[in-house]
């Protein structure tokens, strides 16, 4: 049986908590939305000169989204990576597959067998 904490948190639970850690992205998000329906509903009723500048809105507030999104992405950095973690994950990819030939490393069995058939 899993309870409410064992549960995968729903769409809209991500969006909470994400709307709380950067709060100005969704502000930026909604007010796109609000300049572009509130452009077309202006374009639709004939006032042309309006319509234009709601859509100037539009694009001023796209941009203010992006800044803010990546104004955020820098504030986070990178991932940390130590080096052993880098160290460990070379070591499995190259216990995984040879790199240069896709070809699995040989084992010490199959070196002792190659070497009784004379192929080495």
């Amino acid at each position: 049986m899993v309870t409410m904490d064992e549960r995968a948190p729903s769409f809209f639970e991500k969006l909470a908590v994400k709307g709380k850690k950067e709060p100005l992205v969704p502000i930026g998000a909604l007010a796109t939305v609000g300049f572009l329906v509130s452009g077309i509903y202006s374009f639709k009723q004939g006032n042309k000169q309006l319509s234009q500048k709601l859509m100037r809105g539009r694009v001023v507030a796209q941009g203010f989204t992006i800044l803010v999104m990546t104004a955020g992405f820098y504030m986070a950095g990178p991932p940390e990576m130590t080096r052993q973690t880098v160290e460990g994950k070379m070591e499995a990819i190259s216990k995984q597959t040879n790199r240069w030939s896709g070809v699995p490393p040989p084992t010490a069995q199959a070196e002792a067998v190659a070497i009784e058939d004379g192929r080495k």
